[in-house]
């Protein structure tokens, strides 16, 4: 995979994370609905119906305390 396809990639990864109504655990197609309101729906299958076979999971983050 090129520099240029990976940067593309995280970059539709960072606009799915701004998806509204994701939930921990949707993944497949459930993903893929949630994420076809705010992109493509091509752009929706590739990430959740996972991006060269591996599948993405919502779950939360937790970030660390200071």
């Amino acid at each position: 995979m090129t520099t240029f396809q990976q940067t593309y990639i995280n970059a539709l990864l960072a606009e799915a994370s701004y998806a509204n109504d994701l939930r921990d655990g949707d993944t497949g197609p459930l993903l893929v609905g949630r994420l076809s309101t705010s992109m493509t729906l091509t752009l929706a299958k590739f990430i959740g119906d996972g991006n060269r076979g591996q599948v993405l999971t919502i779950s939360p983050w937790h970030s660390p305390q200071y």
